[in-house]
């Protein structure tokens, strides 16, 4: 059975080039949706819903949104990461079995990271999902650690004289 998938915060540095393929892939899936907190957000983005990709109006925190979904993807920002457990919540009541928080940069199990505030949401989502792994033996998660510079890849790559796709 095809996986159906719904991201947040799909129109980031890391999103977006996601749903780009998302969209060449979509037929591997059953369902791929963006949510989208208010009607403003929703704009954003039009080319991918005309491309077949679903965009939800919806609350992070309402079971509601996540229902009839398998996997999530969260691709939040810095404001958001504390949202994350609440959102991790509400999709396994959704009946979701596979999250993927925002996580995207640094091995978090560096001791060094451990006081930094920066991290401690990174740090609390991960507890989280791991307490809620072990209570709902369904459920699974998925964290990358590519390395803290690995978000600025998606951009073309520009050159001291701004030409693009060169790299001096």
């Amino acid at each position: 059975m095809a996986l159906s998938i719904l991201l947040i915060g799909a129109g980031g540095t890391i999103g977006t080039p996601l749903v780009q393929e998302f969209i060449r892939q979509k037929l591997s899936f059953s369902r791929i949706a963006i949510l989208a907190s208010d009607a403003s957000k929703k704009a954003k983005f039009t080319e991918a819903e005309a491309a077949g990709i679903e965009v939800i109006v919806g609350s992070y925190l309402d079971v509601s949104s996540y229902k009839g979904f398998d996997t999530v993807i969260s691709l939040v920002g810095n404001t958001l990461l504390k949202l994350q457990p609440a959102m991790i919540d509400q999709a396994i009541a959704a009946g979701v079995t596979q999250f993927y928080p925002s996580e995207y940069g640094s091995d978090l199990a560096q001791k060094q990271f451990f006081t930094h505030r920066y991290f401690r949401s990174k740090l609390e989502t991960r507890a989280h999902l791991a307490r809620r792994a072990r209570e709902n033996p369904n459920f699974k998660y998925t964290l990358f650690m590519n390395g803290e510079r690995s978000r600025q890849l998606p951009r073309p790559l520009a050159s001291c004289n701004g030409g693009p796709g060169l790299a001096n």
